[in-house]
């Protein structure tokens, strides 16, 4: 199964933390964050990686080269212009011709990736998102479930006035099948949640939350960064992958949220 990670985003809201390198470059206890995410791929068997690139892309390009470093394949693909989450993926959807993941290039995990592989094959679904509450659902993408996991729908950020929704909150890492890339129009900016996943839903494709206590978090603001880096040297991070015995948790039980003018 190849890995797609899309690696060209600016940082804007993280650029007190560094702005002379991407987002994806910045380090977390002494190595960019794509590293982790390229040796967690490696982990698990997965050695076909390909790099969307876009904001001071050469300078991914030349720390990571072919791979061969870590023992994978890297290739490139190179936006000319901000293509959002989803859009470059149209440029190349003839690589595309399986089942493959994608990550996004500013998220620290540590996920047992093979775990949430069965998960989208039993289910055969052609999509399964990677679900957890987090600490900020009022900027992330909220999704609902019905009782099998399946997704009914997908409350993209920003949020409506006096929504009520759990939080469970689309955490940016995918398994996909090709056959969402005919969602995505090529030459087109446009974002998964936003645009890709409603699209899937409306026209009746299998959508599944994977859900899991596992660490996901993105590192897009000076906060959650300082966050992160102190969760990756405490052994947080790696202390909740399911490869360890973990508390149980009940989703169901998850808090009810609720946005309006005063809150």
């Amino acid at each position: 199964m190849r890995i797609i990670i899309v690696a060209g985003g600016k940082g804007t809201r993280i650029v007190s933390v560094n702005n002379e390198i991407p987002k994806a470059m910045i380090p977390v206890n002494g190595k960019p964050v794509l590293e982790w995410q390229i040796e967690l791929a490696k982990r698990y068997g997965y050695t076909n990686i390909y790099l969307i690139i876009g904001y001071l892309g050469d300078s991914i390009r030349s720390y990571f080269g072919d791979g061969s470093k870590w023992r994978v394949c890297i290739d490139y693909f190179e936006e000319t212009c901000p293509l959002g989450t989803a859009g470059a993926l149209a440029e190349i959807r003839y690589l595309l011709t399986e089942d493959f993941f994608v990550f996004y290039g500013d998220t620290v995990m540590d996920v047992a990736l093979d775990e949430m592989v069965l998960f989208h094959q039993k289910h055969h679904s052609d999509a399964t998102l990677f679900l957890h509450p987090n600490d900020h659902p009022y900027d992330s993408d909220l999704v609902e479930l019905e009782k099998d996991n399946q997704i009914s729908h997908i409350y993209s950020k920003p949020h409506p006035e006096d929504l009520v929704c759990r939080n469970l909150v689309n955490a940016a890492l995918y398994i996909l099948s090709p056959k969402i890339i005919s969602y995505i129009l090529k030459g087109v900016k446009s974002d998964f949640g936003k645009n890709v996943f409603p699209r899937c839903l409306e026209d009746g494709l299998r959508l599944y939350g994977y859900l899991s206590s596992e660490y996901i978090k993105d590192m897009g603001t000076p906060d959650r960064y300082e966050r992160v880096c102190n969760d990756v040297i405490t052994g947080k991070v790696a202390r909740l992958n399911k490869k360890y015995p973990q508390p149980a948790i009940f989703y169901e039980y998850v808090p009810i949220l609720l946005w309006s003018k005063d809150s």
